[in-house]
């Protein structure tokens, strides 16, 4: 690979939920690795998928997410992973409930690799592959496995004893709750966009459960260009939060179509078009009016609050803007672009003086397609509660 000067973009988050203030410069300089990672491939020309595996596997690698090593633990105390690589097609990879594998997006990206190749007697390979059988197959394809000990971290273990312990307790002090996943979307020099999720799923999950970061169209979606747009469209969408409720409404695939069409649901369900083509109010509405008010989530609501946070890129001919939106306490937040000196990283809060009980905002990440024509602005935030983005040297 050679140095591209051309428009490229990253954007990543590791988490929707509620991130303590203390753990807040960690989870902050996280996001902040993971936009170099990936900034470091795409200056060189590297495609969106190879960056976003990048920017992921340093978010799996810091024991301050819930990917990868520092997962959260099963029921029966063993770390089960989910992740799914999505690349400019809409084509994925995927694993669920994976063992013995400290970077589960590598095992996605594996699986997506060969999804195309043929097989003996015409056979399909697989998209999502769960469980035991994931690691297996994963090994053949030249993936390392571990032990146990290996990829399951000290904190992890002392997490899932107090857990255990307060099975029915419901106070858990200020120590993170940060729901699913961590994610990245990227947009190459050569236009292309690719998204990714990685989760340890929810703490003290029943072992064998499969969360909305192995399944496409649920944690994560790209919504490819359509066969003759003259405004050259493309968006992608991942996810976090309660993962079954994300799982009940397809959230990452019907929002990504919402922002592809700037499209929105009416107070009479009906969807209307954006006058202003806004994505960060997009999310907003989906949020309030597609998932929150979905008859699945209503459902369950009154037990377990649904909480949900979107990150969503969208790219046209007018350039490429990083949208988000969450109902979650806390949402954390980076992105990196080809004229940026260093990451812009983000703690969005839901604060005292927010005027809704959903956030949204947007960046504008390139100008345009064309390349060298780059301009990028920071992310801004709709609800006054001061959260602002930051630079970390």
């Amino acid at each position: 690979m050679t140095d591209q000067k051309s428009n490229w973009a990253i954007v990543v988050h590791c988490g929707a939920g509620y991130h303590s203030r203390q753990n807040q410069a960690r989870h902050l300089r996280c996001l902040d690795n993971a936009c170099r990672s990936a900034a470091e491939l795409l200056r060189r020309g590297a495609e969106a998928t190879e960056a976003i595996v990048a920017a992921v596997k340093e978010m799996e690698d810091d024991p301050i997410t819930n990917a990868g090593f520092g997962s959260n633990l099963t029921e029966s105390g063993t770390l089960e992973g989910d992740a799914t690589l999505v690349g400019k097609s809409g084509a994925f990879g995927a694993v669920g409930a994976i063992p013995k594998v400290r970077n589960p997006i590598a095992a996605a990206q594996a699986v997506y690799a060969h999804a195309r190749e043929p097989m003996a007697l015409n056979r399909m390979p697989p998209n999502l592959v769960a469980g035991e059988s994931a690691a297996n197959y994963y090994a053949t394809l030249g993936g390392r496995l571990d032990i146990p000990e290996n990829i399951v971290e000290d904190a992890a273990v002392a997490q899932h004893a107090v857990w255990r312990q307060q099975l029915d307790d419901h106070e858990r002090g200020d120590s993170d709750i940060v729901n699913d996943t961590v994610g990245a979307i990227a947009i190459d020099s050569y236009g292309e966009i690719a998204a990714a999720s990685s989760s340890g799923g929810l703490g003290l999950k029943k072992p064998g459960r499969i969360g909305p970061a192995a399944l496409n169209g649920v944690g994560t979606s790209v919504f490819p260009r359509r066969i003759g747009d003259p405004l050259r469209r493309v968006t992608a969408i991942v996810a976090s939060g309660s993962g079954e409720d994300i799982t009940k409404v397809s959230a990452a695939a019907f929002a990504a179509e919402r922002l592809y069409d700037s499209k929105f649901r009416g107070p009479n369900g009906d969807l209307q078009t954006c006058v202003i083509d806004e994505g960060g109010p997009i999310l907003e509405n989906f949020i309030q009016e597609e998932f929150l008010r979905h008859p699945a989530v209503l459902d369950t609501a009154l037990t377990t609050p649904p909480v949900l946070g979107l990150v969503g890129l969208k790219s046209s001919v007018d350039g490429a803007f990083m949208y988000y939106a969450h109902n979650s306490q806390s949402f954390a937040l980076g992105s990196m672009t080809s004229t940026d000196k260093k990451p812009v990283v983000m703690m969005s809060r839901i604060g005292s003086s927010s005027k809704s009980d959903i956030v949204h905002g947007a960046r504008r990440l390139l100008s345009s397609s064309v390349p060298d024509q780059s301009s990028s602005s920071p992310m801004s935030q709709n609800d006054g509660s001061g959260s602002g983005q930051y630079e970390l040297e």
